[in-house]
């Protein structure tokens, strides 16, 4: 879901910012560290 959309992720993303934050454990560094990569360019 997020990998498919990309422009949609990057508004999700803002939403749930605080929810990434928080869920950090369950999210891995990995899988943030391209998805950042992305949205910063």
């Amino acid at each position: 879901m997020k990998h498919d959309s990309k422009s949609h992720n990057s508004s999700t993303r803002n939403d749930e910012g605080s929810d990434t934050s928080s869920s950090s454990s369950d999210v891995p560094p990995e899988y943030m560290k391209p998805a950042i990569t992305e949205f910063r360019l």
